[in-house]
């Protein structure tokens, strides 16, 4: 496959060369590899599957807010918006949280909790949410870590039996 430019959809550990949605010239290639000149502005060779070859939009978070009340609530929900003006959401919490939601509970019936689309931080305040948040949309995470808004929501039924 013959390519001229790329774009890079994740830093991984080349925060010094790579900025997420930048594109980059191709200087060379080999098997999984190309060869740019990074950020710092030295030739590197990169594994390919930090870029994206098409010139398809990549998504990075521009803006986020959060839903609910941190100081009372264990679980908070945020609204996370990006380039494409496209909206997604999900839960944060602390580990203290955590343990004041399982101490609340005392029900034996519910021994533990699973949700795809929580991110636990260690202080919810604006800036360790936004320092986490800017890091998981830097390495590609973030979609993963998060749900369309609208889907999963507290106003849509959810019931059903098994």
């Amino acid at each position: 496959m013959e390519l001229d430019k790329a774009i890079c959809s994740s830093i991984g550990n080349y925060e010094h060369a790579l900025t997420k949605g930048k594109k980059y010239e191709i200087l060379a290639e080999k098997e999984e590899k190309i060869r740019i000149v990074g950020d710092h502005g030295r030739s590197v060779w990169i594994s390919k599957y930090y870029f994206n070859f098409t010139d398809e939009e990549v998504l990075i978070l521009t803006e986020w807010k959060f839903d609910d009340d941190v100081e009372t609530l264990e679980f908070i929900e945020i609204t996370l918006t990006f380039n494409d003006r496209v909206k997604r959401w999900c839960i944060i919490t602390t580990p203290e949280k955590l343990k004041q939601h399982f101490a609340r509970l005392a029900a034996p019936e519910l021994p533990g909790i699973h949700i795809g689309h929580m991110i636990i931080v260690q202080r919810i305040d604006v800036d360790t949410v936004n320092a986490f948040l800017r890091q998981l949309d830097s390495q590609g995470e973030l979609l993963k870590a998060s749900l369309p808004l609208g889907e999963g929501s507290e106003d849509e039924d959810i019931s059903g039996s098994l």
